[in-house]
């Protein structure tokens, strides 16, 4: 099996005029009453090293943020200043991998974990990134390796300024992930919003549906036999996870987090306990993380081993 990249950095695009949404600032817009942009902070999290490219009022706890030269001068002009960052917070790191993300994505967290999966799975590319049912390239729902993200980028004038990504993933080797699920849906205009808004909110009423669902006897709570096809999951295990179970994808019975667990160390013994005990879980793209939290029936699970640092 192909190894995990050895390191993993995000850079998260938050600036832009919005115009199509009134000229808002389009990173704080709420969707489910949260910001997107800290939604799709949420699809970086195992990243060592994240970067926000925006004004100073995005800057989050922990997260370096810097801006664009001059403001306004585009998304490429802003890739350029965020894997500028990244080459000063680790510069000899030329086999890292960036995870690239515009602001108004957040479902992309369902994303990365089939876009990483593509690049490790493809040694020759460059990158990996989304493409939607229409046949739309999404370069900015996308995985790079940093090293020739960065010849991409040195390659244009005045440091991306006015550039389009078109211009920098023209002759770059990119495996397309397709995106039959809509998780690069962005939010563009108000009714995308509203559409982004009602998906997330039914999806976290699925994922909290078994809070108030018994699992087995009658509705008195009396011990009875349950159903022996509930709590069904898929659990997909990528890079050091797979490697430890020795399958790519399989299907479990469990009803929460904790149950899962201990399915598969069941399945796969202890040496896949002593990977898990360092990776992340991820239910329909939203990390999970106490042994108490349920799982919803048919709920996709992603086991992701620390991308950064081994």
């Amino acid at each position: 099996m192909t190894s995990v990249p050895a390191l993993f950095d995000a850079v998260v695009l938050a600036g832009g005029r919005a115009s199509r949404l009134g000229g808002v600032d389009k990173a704080a817009v709420l969707v489910a009453d949260r910001a997107l942009l800290d939604r799709v902070l949420d699809a970086a999290a195992n990243a060592r090293w994240t970067v926000i490219v925006g004004p100073p009022e995005l800057t989050r706890a922990g997260v370096l943020t810097v801006l664009e030269d001059p403001p306004g001068s585009g998304p490429v002009a802003g890739l350029w200043a965020g894997v500028t960052a990244l080459d000063r917070r680790s510069p000899d790191d030329d086999d890292a991998v960036v995870l690239v993300l515009a602001c108004d994505v957040p479902l992309a967290g369902r994303a990365v974990p089939g876009l990483l999966a593509a690049l490790v799975s493809d040694p020759a590319a460059d990158g990996a990134h989304l493409v939607d049912g229409t046949g739309r390239v999404q370069p900015l729902v996308a995985v790079y390796r940093r090293a020739p993200l960065r010849a991409a980028l040195d390659r244009l004038p005045d440091r991306g300024r006015g550039c389009t990504m078109r211009q920098v993933v023209a002759g770059m080797a990119l495996t397309r992930v397709v995106d039959a699920d809509g998780h690069g849906a962005d939010a563009d205009t108000w009714d995308d919003v509203a559409t982004l808004e009602a998906r997330i909110r039914r999806d976290d009423m699925d994922l909290g549906r078994t809070r108030d669902t018994p699992t087995s006897g009658a509705e008195d709570g009396a011990p009875g036999d349950g159903d022996p096809m509930s709590g069904l999951v898929t659990v997909r295990y990528f890079a050091a996870a797979a490697e430890a179970a020795g399958v790519m994808t399989e299907t479990l019975q469990a009803v929460t987090v904790g149950a899962l667990v201990a399915a598969m160390v069941e399945s796969h013994g202890p040496g896949l306990a002593t990977v898990l005990a360092r990776c992340s879980l991820l239910a329909a793209g939203v990390r999970v993380a106490e042994d108490a939290t349920p799982l919803a029936d048919g709920v996709t699970v992603d086991v992701l081993p620390p991308f950064a640092g081994g």
